[in-house]
Parts: C-alpha cells; structure tokens; sequence
C-alpha cells in the first residue's frame, strides 16, 4: 500500500523517466481486458510526453520516491469531442482535459487512480476550471467504475480515431466543477 501518496509536477529533466513509465505501463497492460490500447512509439510518443512536461501539464504520483502513477491534465480537447452535450458549457480556458491516466501495474488494486483522480479534480479547481472531462474505452471497467465513483458522468459514446486504436467508440465523461 501506498500511503502517501504525493502528487506533483514533472520537472523539466524527467522526460526519460516519464517514458519509461508510460512503456512500464504499456508491457505490463498489453492483452489485458482492459488493454488502453497503448502502443510504444504510437501513444503516448516520446514527443508527446516531452511536450506535457514541457508545459507543465504532466504530473507523477509518487510513492516514496518510486513513480507509481502518472497523468496529464491540460485543456486541450481531443477531435470529434466539439460536438458532445456536454452538460457544462465549457470554453477552452473554461475546462480541463485528464489525459495519459496511468497506474503501475504492479500497484493496481491499491486506490491510486482514484487519488490521482482526486488530485485532478483539485488542480482543475484550483485552475478555476468550471468542468473536468475526459474520454475512455467502454470495455475499461476499472477506469470507468474510477471516474463514475468520483462523480463524473457519462456524456456521450462516440467513435473517434487516435492512431494508436483506430476508430473506435469512446465514451465520454464530465465532472462538472
């Protein structure tokens, strides 16, 4: 168990242990019914993950001084979402978008999405945001019972395409702030 768990801001110098992370993540969920779909090299990219720190958007959970969850919390919402009900009218400096959730394999079952959840919800707060949204595999059970039991609601399903799955149905969820 994890107790505390420290949420904070990846710092400029870490990219390569955000990587790493994102691949531990990657192996360790490869085939699992609830596989996010992740591919090295496809999604989350190097790139990617460079540009979150960059922007200060990335943020670790940490257990001691082990990376144990990551997450990127930003404004930025994917294509096809513009055309959701949302149920809070949200601008771009209106709402924040969780992105990259991720826990360490070896530390499922202990809490530590919800807390990062948890932490997002604060931040988006804090950011004086009026919604907190993101999208989801319907198949992902575990996420999805996550952000419903921290209150987010479901919006809409909606087949979008990232390149990493292809196109295939998301859903949608909003925490209204």
């Amino acid at each position: 168990m994890c107790e505390p768990l420290r949420v904070r801001r990846a710092e400029q110098a870490e990219t390569d242990a955000a990587c790493a992370f994102y691949g531990a993540v990657i192996d360790g969920f490869a085939g699992a019914p609830f596989d996010p779909l992740w591919r090295r090299g496809v999604y989350p990219t190097r790139e990617m993950i460079s540009r979150a720190v960059e922007n200060d958007e990335l943020y670790f959970g940490e257990c001691g001084e082990k990376i144990c969850a990551a997450m990127v919390l930003n404004r930025t919402q994917d294509d096809g979402w513009e055309g959701a009900p949302w149920a809070v009218p949200a601008g771009p400096d209106e709402r924040l978008v969780l992105h990259l959730l991720a826990v360490d394999p070896a530390r499922q079952g202990q809490g530590l999405a919800r807390r990062m959840v948890r932490a997002a919800v604060g931040l988006a707060r804090e950011q004086g945001a009026k919604a907190l949204r993101l999208d989801v595999l319907p198949k992902n059970l575990p996420a999805v019972r996550c952000y419903e039991r921290e209150g987010f609601r479901f919006i809409a399903r909606l087949t979008l395409f990232y390149e990493d799955t292809g196109s295939v149905p998301f859903d949608l969820y909003e925490l209204p702030l």
